[in-house]
């Protein structure tokens, strides 16, 4: 299973954008293993319409993310670490990162260690709110575009942890593209 890597080309590019990725799952080892061959057929039809549609490469990195991550094969994914310099400018360094490391404790965003310099959020805290939003809607909406083998959604979950160990981590990546800091900051709520 190759990781697959997105392209910033122009709009005429992405039929062809397309055509690698049908040719790609055509050969897939897995592309069947969890998805019948009409579900495969619907999931490509609606990766078709949402690429073909989206207004920017966020939205077609996403789409193409959210397919894939339908194929239930953790090697089959838009590798954060195999893209242009481009495409990693775009989608991977903004400012989206949030100041502190965490875990998914029982569904609760526990921080593990805080990045801010204030000093505010110890080990320990649990963050109930990120704009408003609570963090368990916002890995809601980014489990999805998890990468992991079959059900394995305990990886799914591990993945959209931000433990130091990654320059791009899963979930600094895709809450960066779904749920971006309003005005360059973050509002946080935590006990």
């Amino acid at each position: 299973c190759a990781a697959l890597p997105l392209r910033a080309g122009t709009d005429s590019t992405l039929a062809t954008d397309m055509d690698v990725v049908r040719a790609a799952v055509s050969i897939h080892p897995g592309a069947r293993r969890y998805l019948s061959e009409a579900q495969l057929a619907g999931a490509l039809g609606e990766l078709e319409r949402a690429y073909l549609r989206a207004r920017g490469l966020s939205a077609r990195f996403v789409a193409l993310s959210a397919f894939l991550a339908k194929l239930k094969c953790g090697h089959t994914h838009c590798n954060f670490y195999n893209q242009s310099d481009l495409v990693r400018q775009e989608l991977f360094d903004r400012r989206t990162r949030l100041p502190f490391l965490f875990r998914w404790i029982d569904g609760a965003m526990v921080v593990t260690r805080d990045l801010s310099g204030t000093e505010c959020l110890p080990p320990g805290t649990i963050v109930t709110a990120i704009d408003g939003r609570a963090p368990a809607t916002i890995l809601a909406a980014l489990l999805p575009l998890a990468r992991a083998d079959g059900g394995n959604d305990a990886k799914r979950v591990a993945q959209m942890e931000v433990t130091g160990g990654e320059r791009f981590p899963a979930f600094d990546i895709f809450q960066g593209l779904l749920f971006p800091p309003q005005d360059g900051a973050f509002s946080l709520a935590f006990a």
